[in-house]
């Protein structure tokens, strides 16, 4: 049996058919294609990726923008998210079907298509599915991967752009040069300080094969292929701004949250338009981060954050522990092309050192994840082979792969209720939503005394004539003006407290 299987693990196949189970492991966690954002940063991409597929770039914003106050999203003068384009244009083909997970979904058994492949052509076809066991269980990836953030194209990019070098490195073909140019651009439209820490290290080792092939036309091509990709951003920027040397996402941070930036301490620069109720309490709590972020504290911050992503990769079960001991093994046993996974993990996570983020939000490195898994895996199979004779490994590993899959499935099991009741908030609003049956309306939403910044109810369409109904903030007295603005829509109160639906006139005092 388990020569047959390593026969299996080497076909060309092998890397299509453990990427359809990462897909289909993915789609089973989320529970719908057309699952709600569960958070504002997913809110925003849909938003963006709806203004896409209407063909604009952003769109016109509201007269009364204050009402639509919306995270992550400039209202005015445009209506644009603040994130650069690239995983938008993504999740496009999804918006088109009305299946918005169907690209992350994809994009995840992409990814774990090429951890496998990559793994094989670095350590064999057993490293290989370790590996991929390992990445595909980790019960922070399985959230991230269960989402609209950008971390689902940021990884199968990173993955792919990883494939395409070695492939450069070992051959030196143009074709996979422009290939590697092509994906970190879009890789830069889509989290360009991820791209960036990827280029550093990549651009070594171009560079050394370009040198010793003298294949300067190679990388001049690339470089044109790239740049030609590049050229979105500033037509982007133009539409949501209009200049195309200004782009929304530092516009945003200066309109709203000036201390959001690179850098250290905090920046006491007031915002220029006032906060909405729940953006105040997100507020107090990011100035507190970001004041706590300090060059001073440098030495603590990078140890802490170095020790949360091992935590947060390996999970909190006690049995994915010991894998930790495997990881340091398979550092110590990096070899040749392998040691610029390594690289890449240590410019990210060097990268991301400039900016001010909670300790246990670590989505930031999970694009070199796959690295870790890698690690461990070649950790793991090499204590195996020094440990048993040259032929008990294989039954060995089939052995450690069927207890991983067991463990695992319970880490699935809970991770999938984890993000059933991260939902849960939007589809019980969605729920009172529906119950309006009026051709136009506005919602207002009053939230909570208690609510939680994290989750946000108001959003923009992309079209607001068109829209059913508006979901705006409940302004109180200052309601009158968005009414008069448009009297031929209904008005409700949604309020978060009892979890109720009223005509606005029937609501209950604030």
């Amino acid at each position: 049996m388990p020569y047959t299987l390593e026969r299996a693990l080497e076909s060309p196949l092998a890397p299509y058919a453990l990427g359809a189970l990462s897909a289909l492991g993915i789609a089973w966690l989320w529970g719908s294609l057309a699952a709600p954002a569960a958070i504002h940063d997913e809110a925003a991409y849909l938003l963006q990726a709806r203004i896409f597929a209407s063909g604009q770039l952003s769109a016109p914003a509201h007269a009364l923008p204050e009402f639509f106050e919306q995270y992550h999203v400039l209202v005015t003068p445009r209506l644009a998210p603040k994130y650069l384009p690239g995983h938008a244009l993504a999740l496009v083909p999804g918006i088109w079907l009305a299946l918005p997970g169907l690209v992350p979904v994809i994009l995840g058994g992409v990814a774990g298509g090429l951890v496998f492949a990559l793994a094989r052509q670095l350590a064999g076809a057993w490293v290989a599915l370790l590996a991929w066991a390992i990445w595909s269980t980790s019960p922070a990836d399985m959230l991230w991967r269960a989402s609209y953030m950008s971390q689902t194209s940021s990884a199968a990019l990173w993955l792919g752009a990883s494939w395409f070098l070695l492939r450069f490195w070992r051959e030196s073909r143009t074709r996979d040069l422009v290939w590697l140019a092509l994906l970190v651009a879009m890789l830069g439209m889509t989290r360009p300080m991820t791209a960036i820490a990827f280029a550093l290290p990549a651009a070594v080792v171009v560079g050394i094969r370009v040198w010793r092939r003298r294949a300067f036309a190679a990388l001049g091509l690339a470089a044109l292929a790239g740049s030609a990709l590049l050229a979105i951003v500033p037509a982007w920027n133009h539409a949501s701004l209009g200049d195309w040397r200004r782009s929304p996402y530092p516009e945003h941070s200066r309109v709203y949250f000036p201390y959001q930036k690179l850098g250290f301490g905090i920046d006491p620069t007031p915002p220029q338009r006032a906060l909405p109720k729940d953006m105040v309490a997100y507020d107090a709590t990011y100035k507190r981060i970001h004041g706590a972020h300090t060059l001073a504290d440098l030495p603590e911050t990078a140890l802490r954050r170095l020790w949360a992503t091992g935590r947060v990769f390996l999970g909190d079960g006690v049995w994915r522990a010991p894998l930790g001991v495997f990881l340091l093994l398979g550092l110590a046993l990096l070899r040749g092309p392998a040691l610029f996974g390594l690289a890449s993990t240590a410019s990210l996570y060097a990268a991301y050192l400039l900016y001010a983020h909670p300790t246990d939000w670590m989505i930031y490195y999970c694009e070199a994840h796959a690295f870790l898994a890698f690690a461990i895996a070649l950790g793991l199979w090499r204590a195996l082979v020094w440990l048993l004779d040259a032929r008990a490994p294989l039954a060995a590993a089939a052995a450690s792969l069927l207890a991983l899959a067991l463990f695992s499935a319970l880490d699935a099991a809970q991770t999938k209720r984890v993000i059933q009741s991260s939902l849960s908030y939007h589809r019980e609003f969605a729920k009172a939503v529906a119950r309006i049956a009026d051709e136009k309306a506005i919602l207002f939403v009053r939230y909570a005394l208690d609510h939680d910044p994290n989750f946000g109810l108001v959003e923009n369409p992309p079209d607001y004539e068109r829209a059913r109904v508006w979901i705006v903030h409940d302004r109180g007295a200052d309601n009158q003006r968005l009414l008069a603005l448009a009297p031929e829509r209904v008005p409700y109160l949604f309020d978060e407290a009892s979890y109720g639906l009223y005509r606005l006139a029937d609501a209950p005092p604030s």
